[in-house]
Order: structure tokens, then C-alpha cells, then sequence
């Protein structure tokens, strides 16, 4: 919140998309096929991020 305005970053979003197609995947943590996937892109995802941010401001 900036001067009592809420402010939203692109880059913090979180988007989940439920088509009703394929099957449905009660439970999502990470020991779940659904949760695996996620973290994996999570993770990668923050590996870049993280390196990109090292190189510009080490």
C-alpha cells in the first residue's frame, strides 16, 4: 500500500485456470503430481529471477 492505495505488481500474480476438462486434482501440495509440477515452476521460475537480480545489482 502505497499512500493508502492499494498497489498490485504484474509479477506477484498467481493465476489458476479450471477449464472442467481432465481430471480433477482434489489436493495440490507438493507431493501431489499437480503440486510437483508447480513447485518445479516455481522454482525455476525464482532461479531465474534471483540470478537476474544478482547479476544486475552484485
Amino acid at each position: 500500500m502505497i499512500d493508502g492505495v492499494e498497489v498490485t505488481v504484474d509479477r506477484e500474480a498467481v493465476v489458476v485456470v479450471a477449464t472442467g476438462n481432465g481430471p480433477a486434482c482434489p489436493f495440490g501440495g507438493p507431493v501431489s503430481g499437480l503440486g510437483s509440477v508447480v513447485a518445479r515452476a516455481v522454482r525455476e521460475a525464482l532461479g531465474r529471477g534471483i540470478g537476474r537480480w544478482l547479476e544486475d545489482n552484485a
